[in-house]
């Protein structure tokens, strides 16, 4: 069973529930990477975003369309399957992307987060988030993408940050060996800033 049929039947993710109402611009243009079960891209949605779905695995797109239920959403919707690093990327208001980055190698990180960058409008909004080094999962994968706080702080350094959380729980499973494990990770939402100097 592929990745996005396993997640399919969960519901959005609740940092994107709970927050998406703190950010102030009228629904434009989204951009979710790694959209699995297709739950945020289908919430985005049926709250009027156009959203553009990216995922590695093909049947993230019928994931997604199954939770679309009329044709206006269905014209908001649009999915590539992909590495989206290499995807040309459109412009977008808001992008969301949870814990992505942490399946992507360390060696890539600048030129990864730049691609991410460079496709949210001035004035966008980044809302996601990503495993800290000090989750469990970073001692098995040394050569992906963990962030300590302050390499997570100096990622955003052009964007003013709205909200920053670290949430840790010793009551994480792991998905598996399905065995209790030190979770730890900084949820966040960032707006780009204005007139940057590239």
């Amino acid at each position: 069973m592929s990745d996005a049929k396993k997640l399919e039947n969960n519901p959005p993710t609740k940092f994107l529930l709970n927050n998406l109402s703190e950010i102030p611009i009228p629904k434009g243009k989204a951009i979710e990477i790694g959209c699995g079960g297709g739950s945020d891209t289908a919430y985005l949605i049926r709250k009027g975003w156009e959203v553009l779905a990216l995922d590695a695995c093909e049947e993230a797109k019928e994931c997604c369309l199954k939770k679309l239920i009329t044709e206006d959403e269905k014209k908001r919707f649009k999915f590539i399957c992909g590495d989206f690093q290499n995807i040309d990327l459109p412009k977008c208001d808001l992008l969301i992307m949870f814990k992505v980055l942490n399946y992507c190698l360390r060696k890539e990180l600048q030129s990864r987060w730049k691609k991410i960058e460079d496709c949210i409008a001035e004035d966008g909004f980044f809302v996601g988030s990503f495993l800290s080094r000090d989750h469990d999962l970073a001692k098995e994968a040394p050569d992906k993408i963990f962030l300590n706080y302050q390499e997570t702080e100096e990622l955003f350094k052009n964007f003013n940050i709205i909200y920053f959380e670290c949430e840790i729980s010793h009551e994480a499973k792991s998905l598996r060996t399905g065995e209790k494990i030190h979770s730890e990770k900084y949820s966040i939402i960032a707006q780009k800033k204005k007139n940057l100097v590239v």
